[in-house]
């Protein structure tokens, strides 16, 4: 699998009579995991619902590009909460959005992607008897199991503990790697944002635009130890904080 392009130009929104994001600029590589931060207000849900076509734009262009294909980029999307449907069992959650024309294919594939996630052992049971990583994890495979060539996530470990979402972000981490689809993460944790991300960028504004962006200069695997993520974070709350003052004009 591979990753697919990513270009927004000028992207404009408004909901509700309200602007929310105003000449909004940027760009994401082929296999690249960008993180986007920002104080809550700033759209960054928003973005996301406009690269998974949720939401329309009302100015400019977001394009997709997959080298050698002339179809359009297989685009998921993992939310905050789980979404699962309560009335299904859990390979059936994710058989649901599975391609292929027979059921017994669709479900080969859902068993797949619940292995590639940790949850053979899960396949029968009922949503209600899941934790909440374990929900979270379903939803991932639900993702997967679509072969997307881009994987958007709106605050997809916000609503686990923290041991429970530093497990859920090592496992992202090595699908990601191994798979090489390109990643939108909107995130409020700093923490989250510079262990995972190749580059993130920091929206502020009223409306909202892209007000700062942090490369991060660490190879893979990383150390959540390592003096130079504590750095970053120090970087990424400076940026944040100009970022609640500056007015989009």
């Amino acid at each position: 699998m591979s990753g697919a392009t990513i270009q927004i130009e000028r992207v404009e929104v408004s909901l509700a009579g309200h602007s929310i994001l105003r000449n909004l600029e940027f760009s994401v590589e082929a296999g690249e995991f960008v993180a986007l931060v920002g104080a809550s207000g700033t759209g960054k849900s928003t973005i996301l619902r406009v690269l998974a076509r949720l939401i329309q734009a009302g100015a400019g262009e977001v394009k997709f590009h997959l080298t050698g294909s002339d179809g359009p980029p297989r685009t998921a999307v993992v939310f905050q909460e789980p979404r699962l449907l309560p009335w299904l069992r859990v390979c059936d959650n994710v058989a649901l959005v599975a391609p292929g024309k027979r059921a017994a294919e669709r479900r080969q594939r859902a068993r797949e992607a619940l292995a590639a996630v940790g949850l053979s052992h899960a396949l029968d049971l009922w949503p209600r008897q899941l934790s909440g990583g374990m929900a979270q994890r379903v939803a991932l495979a639900r993702a997967l199991v679509t072969a997307p060539h881009v994987l958007l996530l709106d605050e997809p470990f916000s609503a686990v503990d923290a041991l429970t979402r530093i497990h859920l972000q090592d496992h992202l981490m090595e699908l990601w790697t191994e798979r090489r689809f390109t990643v939108v993460l909107v995130t409020h944790d700093v923490d989250e944002a510079a262990y995972l991300a190749d580059r993130i960028l920091v929206l502020g504004g009223k409306p909202a635009a892209v007000q700062a962006e942090l490369p991060v200069r660490l190879s893979r695997p990383r150390d959540r130890r390592d003096p130079y993520l504590a750095h970053l974070r120090g970087e990424l709350l400076a940026a944040l904080d100009r970022s609640t003052v500056v007015t989009v004009g």
